[in-house]
């Protein structure tokens, strides 16, 4: 009897890479918010993470909140009442996650900052 192969696991990133990739955004400054770090943009949270998932939290609109989760559960999680999505940082490539964070960057900054 053969085996099945079992698909290699996705590489995923460190919170040391994905802290890069949001600080690197214009006016991305680094806080605090209920014991757990954030990433504002003009004292905006816009992305966080929480240690106790290794999930960063990103702002994003209902529709695509509800699209990801539905596509992909294991990396997606709806956490706080459908505005953010939590993000497996281990099931998550650097391409996608800058996309995210751009997204949630964009929806969060004032107009002056937008290109």
């Amino acid at each position: 009897m053969r085996r099945a192969r079992r698909a290699p696991p996705r590489k995923g990133l460190t919170e040391a890479q994905a802290r890069a990739l949001v600080l690197a955004m214009p006016g991305v400054t680094e806080g605090e918010h209920m014991g757990h770090p954030d990433f504002r943009v003009r004292d905006k949270i816009f992305a966080g993470f929480n240690h106790a998932r290794s999930m960063m939290n990103l702002k994003v609109a209902p529709a695509a909140l509800d699209a990801m989760v539905r596509a992909d559960p294991q990396t997606f999680q709806d956490v706080w009442a459908g505005r953010w999505v939590g993000v497996r940082l281990a099931r998550i490539g650097k391409p996608q996650l800058r996309e995210l964070l751009a997204d949630a960057w964009r929806a969060t900054a004032p107009k002056t900052l937008l290109p």
